[in-house]
């Protein structure tokens, strides 16, 4: 009961700070005269979609690096129905649908993998703001420097086999699972995070065309859009009590875009893309779902299997 009037506080925290935001700037949005370049929304698109399809193929060499694997139709549509999920507040529904999809193998497996899929687009976030701050080191606090620094360091170091081995020994020792994990080797957890910076740079491309197809956003700024697009959602998921990290992302984004870029043309964008984020979502589980119905039936269904 604590629990939850303190994440109901917090979610009230988030909407008022944006609500005041917003309201803050709420006169340059009603005499803005918005003159919106559908192209330039209609492009950023094809970022958005080869963004998530990067994210899938790696969850699909994550689980079966980690030894259970299924054809990858399957796992698209368990990965895109799994993602619906952090709608809900803490991400739990994004495991539970992985459990479910992955019946009969070990939930330590699914944790594991599940977690390393985490940090390695965490570690690849954090360096991505690193070079943005690093690229335009006199718009952005000192502090902000160090911190992507920092982040970056620790969760390539939390990566690192041993230490990770370490750590999930101690884990499931307090909850008395077997510890019984085979983590991969460092430099193939390492391209996962190249996959994720690939993948970061893509999703910020799709937020920098819906800028620019309302603002002339010069190409040179490419690089801070990406960067504060990325730390905004670092931050949007350490708040567990935000679904989706709705309203703190965008809250993010707002603070620090509106310093070279009109506040209206901000907040439109965020919401732009955040739409344009959600129907990706929706659409590609819906053609997992339909492509999974149509190539494996429930007499052929191809059983994902474990290596244990």
């Amino acid at each position: 009961m604590v629990r939850k009037a303190y994440v109901w506080f917090l979610r009230s925290i988030v909407i008022v700070a944006v609500g005041w935001f917003v309201s803050h700037h709420i006169d340059e949005l009603s005499q803005h005269e918005f003159t919106i370049n559908w192209f330039y929304v209609w492009m950023s698109f094809f970022p958005t979609v080869l963004a998530y399809l990067i994210m899938l193929y790696l969850w699909y060499r994550i689980s079966m690096a980690m030894g259970f694997g299924a054809p990858i139709i399957q796992v698209g549509r368990s990965w895109f129905l799994s993602m619906l999920g952090k709608y809900v507040p803490s991400n739990m529904m994004v495991l539970l649908v992985r459990f479910e999809t992955y019946n009969g193998i070990p939930k330590r497996k699914i944790m594991v993998a599940s977690g390393m899929e985490y940090a390695a687009s965490l570690a690849a976030a954090s360096i991505i703001v690193l070079v943005a701050v690093c690229s335009e080191s006199h718009l952005v606090p000192a502090y902000v420097r160090w911190s992507a620094i920092m982040g970056t360091g620790f969760f390539l170091f939390l990566l690192y086999p041993p230490v990770l081995e370490m750590l999930l020994k101690v884990g499931f020792r307090v909850f008395r699972m077997d510890s019984a994990i085979k983590i991969p080797p460092y430099r193939q957890t390492l391209s996962y995070v190249g996959g994720y910076l690939f993948e970061g740079l893509l999703q910020g491309m799709g937020l920098f065309l819906v800028l620019r197809s309302m603002d002339p956003v010069q190409w040179s700024s490419y690089l801070l859009v990406v960067g504060t697009y990325q730390a905004a959602g670092l931050i949007g998921m350490a708040a567990f009590f935000a679904p989706g990290g709705i309203g703190v992302r965008e809250g993010v984004l707002l603070v620090v875009l509106s310093t070279f870029i009109s506040a209206p043309v901000v907040i439109v964008g965020a919401i732009i893309i955040r739409l344009i984020n959600t129907v990706t979502e929706l659409l590609m589980a819906g053609l997992f779902v339909f492509l999974d119905n149509i190539y494996y039936s429930d007499k052929n269904k191809v059983n994902i299997t474990s290596k244990l």
